[in-house]
């Protein structure tokens, strides 16, 4: 069995992830090699695509996801993600559960029956034709009677919506409508509605589940491997024993990493080497894959600050990570003096890394803010 330093597999994942010196020729190219990137916020998955992407223009990126070369659908864990439509498919087969499930416990929060919600959902694809619109524009385009004021009382509180903004959010789970569409600005959501049939036609996604987990399975491996068993069912959102038996054992294989405990799988015959990461810098954004994809991540973060990673809302936080290792966190404030990118570092760096770090944190708040962004670096107190 392969043995492999922690620091040679970091080397060998920022390449993979175009971190390095590799860099994607296209998005659907750099897309397809990360197989699917939470996108909660479209700034934040611009932002990981442009570290990843040769000259990356984000109009071009709206332009796929207009285009329907990209998708940005409901996936894997309930997640909002971003995706290349070769995905779509096993994605769609491997979510499908618990997205269905999603929808009927909302519908029947609200109290919307079957009925209601056919005559609903109709009403909203006709209102919608070749359209974006939202969901205020959405409602103007009804017919009469259609909408219908709904409250939930949730003990002494009372929530309000109507049943065309229910129904609208089930259809984006069983992806009959999509959410998001082309903004003024560049990376910008603006949350229209549209049709998926609109974008893709009749796209063919019946596949069987346990084929599409078994399919999605083998290339998070090969696309993030080393990993362990924890982390595909994390990536999946299937249960640890799910995981288990879905590998294709012969298809992979195992490896040891130094200092983490466990097995770790490679696709067979990839060989990971034993090169150094160096001191390349990067400044991530929350939620960016390098980080968000692994459920074991003491290869890459020190044991202190492991607990740091994961909100409580599961988002990953946004990270500097040196020579594949994260080395701190960092925010944008908003004061009232201006914007400050602020970098709290777990240690001190390297001599010489400071002026580094400070340039790549001021590059991602010009990317952020459109302007040049002082840069705090502080040591972060646990």
């Amino acid at each position: 069995m392969k043995i492999y330093s922690p620091t040679a597999v970091n080397a060998f994942i920022l390449e993979k992830q175009m971190l390095a010196n590799r860099k994607a020729s296209s998005l659907e190219e750099a897309v397809k090699d990360l197989l699917v990137i939470d996108s909660g916020s479209l700034p934040n998955t611009c932002y990981s695509l442009s570290l990843r992407v040769k000259n990356f223009n984000p109009a071009a990126f709206q332009q796929s996801l207009s285009g329907g070369r990209l998708a940005r659908v409901r996936g894997l864990k309930g997640n909002l993600q971003v995706m290349h439509t070769d995905l779509m498919p096993a994605v769609f087969a491997a979510s499908a559960e618990s997205r269905e499930a999603r929808a009927k416990s909302l519908l029947q929060g609200w109290g919307i029956g079957e009925d209601e919600y056919r005559r609903t959902s109709a009403a909203i694809i006709e209102a919608l034709g070749t359209k974006e619109k939202t969901l205020p524009q959405l409602k103007n385009g009804l017919k009469p009677g259609v909408s219908r004021d709904l409250v939930k009382t949730k003990g002494k509180k009372k929530e309000r919506s109507t049943n065309v903004a229910v129904v609208a959010t089930a259809m984006w789970e069983r992806w009959e409508l999509l959410r998001g569409g082309t903004g003024r600005a560049p990376c910008e959501d603006p949350g229209r509605y549209s049709l998926f049939s609109r974008r893709f036609g009749r796209m063919k996604l019946d596949m069987d589940r346990k084929e599409a987990v078994r399919k999605l399975a083998g290339q998070y491996v090969a696309a993030y491997g080393p990993v362990s068993v924890d982390d595909i069912a994390w990536w999946l959102g299937i249960s640890v024993k799910e995981a288990q038996a879905t590998l294709d054992r012969k298809a992979l294989e195992q490896v040891e990493i130094e200092g983490c405990a466990g097995e770790y799988f490679t696709a067979a015959g990839q060989d990971i080497g034993d090169k150094e990461p160096g001191t390349a810098i990067a400044i991530l954004a929350a939620d960016d894959p390098y980080v968000k994809a692994y459920a074991r991540r003491e290869r890459f973060v020190p044991g202190l600050y492991l607990d740091r990673m994961i909100t409580r809302f599961g988002e990953s936080v946004s990270t500097a990570v040196i020579g594949g290792a994260v080395t701190g966190i960092w925010h944008i404030d908003r004061e009232m003096e201006g914007d400050l990118v602020d970098v709290e570092l777990f240690g001190p760096v390297a001599e010489g890394l400071d002026p580094v770090v400070e340039c790549a944190a001021e590059a991602a708040g010009r990317f952020f803010t459109g302007d040049h962004v002082p840069v705090r670096i502080s040591i972060y107190k646990k």
